[in-house]
């Protein structure tokens, strides 16, 4: 295949380049202009572009706060910045890990994209090293004299196989959903998965994790209780750290609709709205046939559990429609 000529960028637009290599807001605002992001997402983009920043990083907020998009924004960003990456997305089902890997191709192949990063996709889908719905390679000639063999984004589900696969980032993006929350068996089941991840991460992998509590003995709260063990020259422990930098959120300060909101209500320019105010947090109330699962996507959970015990036992189990008091499973109404 004969090497593919680099396209001379003017002076300006190399700017502009370089700033969103150097900028996760710009480079969503120069891909994307029409995205509107609020301070929330401006302050999670923030803390995960830090220079002080973690490999670990977990983020945890309600439903419809734009976390999944901004991680997927993430992938792209660093995938540019860096086209030898090798990044295995996981989502709760192979179907929602799709969706996703959509949307990144979507933002790889814009005609905006194209114009500042013409080495990374070829236009002509034919002659691209890999594209399929489920995988992706970008045709950048550093791949070729890295001599990467993994894909640049593969997507999983929870059941799906990733033995013999290498990232260099895992993103684990809604892995923890209603359908696998409430049962000791299916939780388990997920902390199993992830269990996996570090059989297929290379040294000094990077993991982020973005999602929404359901339970105080999920996936999310064994993450926050990992810890790190530093060692002296006779092997004995000397500290113990969090393996992950967490960020967490309620959708509204005091818990019952009249607090100061994580996203306040906002106007696009095109006249199209955005973000929460008491009177769309009560019509989406209104919606749950069962308001304890409301309860869970729109507040904070306390964690009750840590890595260093043992796993549940079915008698442990918590089902939400047999709860009465909220405080039942541990909600706190605090915005963390």
């Amino acid at each position: 295949m004969p090497k593919r000529k680099r396209t001379k960028l003017s002076e300006e637009r190399e700017l502009r380049r370089k700033r969103a290599e150097g900028d996760l807001e710009y480079f969503i605002n120069l891909t994307h202009p029409r995205r509107l992001l609020g301070n929330i997402q401006r302050d999670v983009i923030r803390w995960w572009t830090a220079s002080n920043a973690k490999e670990h990083q977990l983020l945890l907020l309600p439903r419809d706060h734009m976390k999944s998009a901004l991680v997927a924004y993430r992938v792209a960003w660093e995938l540019t910045k860096d086209p030898t990456l090798k990044i295995l997305y996981i989502s709760s089902t192979s179907s929602l890990a799709i969706k996703q890997l959509k949307f990144i191709k979507d933002i790889l192949t814009s005609d905006t994209y194209r114009l500042y990063w013409p080495d990374m996709i070829e236009k002509d889908e034919g002659k691209r090293e890999k594209w399929t719905e489920r995988e992706i390679s970008v045709d950048h000639p550093k791949r070729k004299e890295e001599s990467i063999r993994d894909p640049s984004i593969f997507t999983a589900g929870l059941t799906s196989n990733i033995v013999g696969m290498h990232c260099d980032i895992a993103v684990l993006d809604d892995v923890v959903v209603r359908n696998n929350a409430y049962l000791a068996e299916t939780r388990e089941k997920v902390k199993d998965q992830y269990s996996l991840l570090s059989s297929v991460e290379t040294v000094n992998a990077r993991e982020w994790v973005v999602g929404t509590r359901y339970h105080p003995l999920d996936l999310y709260s064994d993450l926050i209780g990992m810890e790190v063990e530093t060692y002296d020259e006779l092997g004995n422990v000397i500290l113990s750290v969090p393996l992950f930098d967490v960020k967490e959120h309620a959708v509204e300060s005091a818990g019952d609709g009249t607090g100061e909101f994580l996203w306040p209500k906002q106007k696009r320019s095109d006249g199209k709205w955005f973000g929460f105010d008491a009177e769309i947090l009560a019509k989406k109330r209104s919606q749950y046939t069962n308001k304890l699962y409301f309860r869970h996507n729109t507040t904070t959970i306390r964690t009750t559990s840590t890595p260093r015990q043992s796993k549940e036992k079915s008698s442990n189990t918590t089902n939400p429609t047999t709860l009465t008091n909220v405080t039942d499973v541990g909600i706190s109404k605090e915005n963390v």
